[in-house]
């Protein structure tokens, strides 16, 4: 752009929202300042068009490239999940985010459409997979005056033991009555608040407008990047209820805003992330970090995830970088006989236990089974479909377990360089335990009913290796002159 000032700023992505049709990014820079800039955006969807109806695909096209609010469409060839046969479908792209829901519900009225994808995926979502860009990873970015990004690089930080230096405000309030509805009972009485570092937790105390006017001043004050609380969306919300009950606009985020009826309290905290105080206790900061560059998600959506949601939306990344669509959110099996069903599914293995006292007791613990089964033996959808894809290419499960498998093994061993009870081993120990957390589901998730690529067979073909993997292990015992007395391959559901 000619004439434009370029700045630059190197930092970690604290947060990423969508805001109009931009994405908006918090970045917390290596010199402890935080600023907000702007990133362009596309809506679309893909649609195949089926033999239902009258019209053919060209006459079909042609009417939603007529849509107002549809800027125009592509025909793409792409391998459509799970049975990954080659389809020529139709590309979408949509004016605005605003128009979005509207133009995917008029196509839904047209007769001939007989598949959507990448419809139920967020927003935000599709901006971070685009970008190849995980939230909380350390970048170079060049920005123009107005704030909007013209270059984004990242920065190996992959290896880092710390986590970015997000400032933590772990708070709580103490209401007079239990909440009956918004804006209504449980009185403000008093905040609690504690900074990472500071020792003890400091109380706020007065009355109601003086206790939540004291915590807007502690925040403007220490200025924190994570406010941290139990059940924190619903805390916040009733703070700032309260607060405008009393006639007070409080300001919990880096940006002003005014609380009013039907519109989300996020926009209220721009600038600074909300996180549960369970999960932040159990995972840590490093923790919900790996959430984040596993998921391609913003910490804020990391943190109160569950699992299972966690791997789609890194399954999703992956296929779309694989120039895969997206299927709805929706369970597909493949068709079995009962007989097949009972001869493929047998489930783990447990050897009942010799009662007894036993000495000279030694355990055998296979590290990471199923994740290395799935890697070594390339199980994926794709692969154990009934009409198998090329064995030789890494299928989707097998590549982002193994990548996944590798990181974890190597915060787990690197751990044990630093002495017990010092920040580097529990940073370790926080980011192997919630890759631990993920690789444990990805084999269950395979064959999950929520799965949207879900294919039971990748499930079952993992219990089955880990069954004969245990017996040659027990075999290989008993030939050596040692007695088994346990045995126990679980399985999950």
């Amino acid at each position: 752009m000619a004439g434009a000032a370029f700045h630059r700023v190197t930092g970690w992505i604290l947060d990423v929202y969508m805001e109009g049709d931009k994405a908006a990014l918090w970045v917390k820079s290596e010199e402890g300042e935080t600023l907000q800039l702007t990133d362009g955006y596309e809506a679309d969807l893909y649609v195949g068009l089926g033999s239902r109806g009258s019209r053919g695909g060209e006459e079909l096209a042609c009417l939603i490239q007529a849509h107002p609010h549809v800027t125009r469409v592509e025909w793409e060839v792409k391998r459509i999940p799970p049975s990954m046969e080659e389809r020529e479908i139709l590309h979408v792209y949509v004016d605005s985010i605003r128009n979005y829901r509207r133009v995917l519900s008029d196509l839904k009225r047209l007769d001939g459409i007989d598949s959507y994808y990448n419809i139920d995926l967020l927003h935000v979502q599709k901006y971070l997979f685009r970008r190849g860009l995980p939230p909380t990873c350390k970048a170079e970015l060049s920005y123009t005056r107005d704030g909007g990004i013209s270059s984004l690089t990242m920065l190996g930080d992959g290896g880092e033991v710390k986590p970015p230096p997000f400032k933590i405000l772990i708070f709580d309030f103490y209401p007079i009555a239990a909440p009956r509805r918004r804006g209504g009972g449980g009185r403000i009485s008093g905040i609690s608040i504690l900074e990472e570092g500071k020792g003890d937790p400091e109380l706020l105390k007065g009355s109601e407008g003086e206790v939540v006017a004291a915590f807007q001043e502690h925040i403007q004050r220490s200025d924190p990047d994570l406010l941290v609380s139990e059940d924190v969306e619903e805390k916040v919300s009733h703070l700032l209820w309260r607060a405008r009950e009393i006639g007070f606009n409080l300001q919990l985020g880096r940006t002003p805003g005014t609380l009013k009826p039907g519109r989300p309290i996020s926009h209220l905290h721009r600038g600074r992330v909300l996180l549960d105080l369970k999960v932040f206790l159990r995972l840590g900061l490093a923790g919900i970090v790996e959430r984040c560059r596993f998921a391609y998600i913003p910490p804020g959506l990391a943190a109160k995830w569950p699992a299972g949601r966690l791997i789609d939306s890194r399954q999703c990344y992956e296929a779309l970088r694989r120039g895969m669509p997206i299927p709805r959110m929706r369970s597909f099996h493949y068709v079995k006989t009962v007989r097949e069903a009972i001869l493929s599914d047998r489930g783990g293995l447990i050897l009942s236990p010799k009662i007894g006292l036993h000495e000279n007791v030694a355990v055998l613990d296979f590290e990471s089974m199923y994740p290395h089964i799935i890697v070594k033996h390339n199980i994926s959808y794709e692969t154990m479909s009934p009409s198998p894809s090329n064995q030789s290419v890494e299928g989707l499960i097998p590549g982002l377990t193994r990548e996944t498998l590798i990181r974890r093994l190597y915060f787990k061993h690197l751990r044990e360089e630093y002495p017990r009870g010092s920040l580097e081993y529990e940073w370790c120990d926080q980011r192997q335990r919630a890759l631990k957390e993920l690789l444990v589901c990805i084999y269950g998730y395979t064959g999950c009913f929520a799965n949207r690529f879900s294919n039971i067979s990748c499930y079952e073909e993992v219990n089955r290796i880990a069954r004969e993997n245990l017996v040659k292990a027990m075999n290989i015992a008993v030939e050596e002159g040692y007695e088994v007395i346990y045995a126990l391959l679980a399985v999950s559901k």
